[in-house]
Protein backbone atom coordinates (compact mmCIF):
# COMPACT_ATOMS: atom_id res chain seq x y z
CA UNK A 1 0.00 0.00 0.00
CA UNK A 2 1.14 3.57 -0.79
CA UNK A 3 2.79 5.19 2.21
CA UNK A 4 -0.33 8.26 2.50
CA UNK A 5 -2.77 5.26 2.67
CA UNK A 6 -4.12 4.02 6.22
CA UNK A 7 -3.04 0.36 6.53
CA UNK A 8 -3.56 -2.42 9.11
CA UNK A 9 -1.79 -5.08 7.72
CA UNK A 10 2.05 -5.56 8.51
CA UNK A 11 4.91 -5.99 5.96
CA UNK A 12 6.00 -9.03 5.49
CA UNK A 13 9.30 -8.55 7.82
CA UNK A 14 7.13 -7.66 11.06
CA UNK A 15 4.83 -10.35 10.09
CA UNK A 16 7.32 -12.54 10.25
CA UNK A 17 8.09 -11.68 13.89
CA UNK A 18 5.82 -14.27 15.87
CA UNK A 19 7.43 -13.41 19.19
CA UNK A 20 6.85 -10.07 19.18
CA UNK A 21 4.14 -8.17 20.96
CA UNK A 22 0.80 -7.23 19.68
CA UNK A 23 1.38 -3.78 20.04
CA UNK A 24 4.90 -3.76 18.25
CA UNK A 25 2.93 -4.89 15.86
CA UNK A 26 0.90 -2.04 15.00
CA UNK A 27 1.53 0.61 13.12
CA UNK A 28 3.07 3.81 15.27
CA UNK A 29 -0.04 5.64 14.19
CA UNK A 30 -2.54 3.01 15.90
CA UNK A 31 -0.91 3.41 18.83
CA UNK A 32 -0.59 6.89 19.35
CA UNK A 33 -4.20 6.95 18.33
CA UNK A 34 -5.57 3.73 20.34
CA UNK A 35 -4.02 6.25 24.05
CA UNK A 36 -5.72 9.12 22.24
CA UNK A 37 -9.01 7.26 22.23
CA UNK A 38 -8.54 5.48 25.50
CA UNK A 39 -8.58 8.77 27.08
CA UNK A 40 -11.44 9.94 25.59
CA UNK A 41 -13.36 7.49 25.82
CA UNK A 42 -13.11 7.67 29.99
CA UNK A 43 -13.92 11.74 29.49
CA UNK A 44 -16.99 10.31 27.51
CA UNK A 45 -17.84 7.79 30.67
CA UNK A 46 -17.18 10.44 33.17
CA UNK A 47 -19.69 12.62 32.01
CA UNK A 48 -22.96 13.02 33.94
CA UNK A 49 -26.19 11.27 32.80
CA UNK A 50 -28.15 13.86 31.01
CA UNK A 51 -31.91 14.43 32.08
CA UNK A 52 -34.42 13.01 30.00
CA UNK A 53 -35.34 15.43 27.12
CA UNK A 54 -39.30 14.50 27.21
CA UNK A 55 -39.08 16.34 30.86
CA UNK A 56 -38.39 19.65 29.70
CA UNK A 57 -39.74 19.17 25.79
CA UNK A 58 -43.52 18.88 27.63
CA UNK A 59 -43.67 22.06 29.52
CA UNK A 60 -45.34 25.12 27.75
CA UNK A 61 -42.03 27.32 29.17
CA UNK A 62 -40.18 28.21 25.94
CA UNK A 63 -37.33 28.43 27.88
CA UNK A 64 -37.67 24.46 28.98
CA UNK A 65 -38.40 23.61 25.73
CA UNK A 66 -34.98 25.39 24.27
CA UNK A 67 -33.13 23.63 27.04
CA UNK A 68 -34.88 20.10 26.44
CA UNK A 69 -33.91 20.54 22.91
CA UNK A 70 -30.05 21.58 23.58
CA UNK A 71 -30.10 17.91 26.18
CA UNK A 72 -31.64 16.05 22.90
CA UNK A 73 -29.09 17.36 20.76
CA UNK A 74 -25.70 16.97 23.39
CA UNK A 75 -27.12 13.48 24.29
CA UNK A 76 -27.51 12.36 20.58
CA UNK A 77 -23.92 13.97 20.11
CA UNK A 78 -22.30 12.11 23.35
CA UNK A 79 -23.98 8.83 21.84
CA UNK A 80 -22.44 9.30 18.69
CA UNK A 81 -18.77 10.49 19.81
CA UNK A 82 -19.01 7.65 22.29
CA UNK A 83 -19.76 4.81 19.58
CA UNK A 84 -17.15 6.12 16.73
CA UNK A 85 -14.81 6.12 19.82
CA UNK A 86 -15.33 2.81 21.08
CA UNK A 87 -15.51 1.60 17.36
CA UNK A 88 -12.07 3.14 16.89
CA UNK A 89 -10.65 1.64 19.74
CA UNK A 90 -12.06 -1.83 18.57
CA UNK A 91 -10.17 -0.99 15.01
CA UNK A 92 -7.03 -0.43 16.62
CA UNK A 93 -6.69 -3.25 18.65
CA UNK A 94 -7.28 -5.42 15.82
CA UNK A 95 -10.45 -6.93 16.51
CA UNK A 96 -12.37 -5.78 13.46
CA UNK A 97 -11.67 -4.01 10.03
CA UNK A 98 -12.27 -0.67 9.51
CA UNK A 99 -14.97 0.44 7.29
CA UNK A 100 -15.06 3.42 4.97
CA UNK A 101 -16.77 5.59 7.34
CA UNK A 102 -14.08 4.56 10.20
CA UNK A 103 -11.42 5.21 7.75
CA UNK A 104 -12.67 8.65 7.11
CA UNK A 105 -12.66 9.02 10.82
CA UNK A 106 -9.36 7.91 11.41
CA UNK A 107 -8.13 10.29 8.68
CA UNK A 108 -9.48 13.16 10.62
CA UNK A 109 -8.18 12.03 13.45
CA UNK A 110 -4.69 11.84 12.13
CA UNK A 111 -4.93 15.36 10.61
CA UNK A 112 -5.91 16.46 14.55
CA UNK A 113 -8.96 17.62 12.85
CA UNK A 114 -12.61 17.59 14.33
CA UNK A 115 -14.42 15.05 12.32
CA UNK A 116 -17.32 16.63 10.06
CA UNK A 117 -20.03 13.97 11.55
CA UNK A 118 -19.47 15.69 15.33
CA UNK A 119 -18.71 19.25 14.10
CA UNK A 120 -22.38 19.53 12.66
CA UNK A 121 -24.14 19.33 15.99
CA UNK A 122 -21.76 21.10 17.81
CA UNK A 123 -20.30 24.03 15.83
CA UNK A 124 -16.69 25.06 16.90
CA UNK A 125 -13.93 27.58 14.78
CA UNK A 126 -11.93 24.97 12.47
CA UNK A 127 -8.54 25.75 13.57
CA UNK A 128 -9.95 23.83 16.77
CA UNK A 129 -8.16 20.68 17.15
CA UNK A 130 -9.88 17.54 18.17
CA UNK A 131 -8.33 16.96 21.17
CA UNK A 132 -9.63 20.43 22.62
CA UNK A 133 -12.88 20.11 20.97
CA UNK A 134 -13.32 16.55 23.08
CA UNK A 135 -12.13 18.49 26.08
CA UNK A 136 -14.47 21.20 25.58
CA UNK A 137 -17.30 18.74 24.56
CA UNK A 138 -16.96 16.68 27.75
Amino acid sequence: LAGTELSTELEPAEAEGKGVPAAEKQASWMVRLQAELQGWSEELRSLPRLPDPSQTTSSDDPLLQSLGREVALVSMLKTVVADDVTALLTVCKGDEKPTNALRDLIDSLLKKAVPQQWRKHYHVISSLRCSEWVTDFC
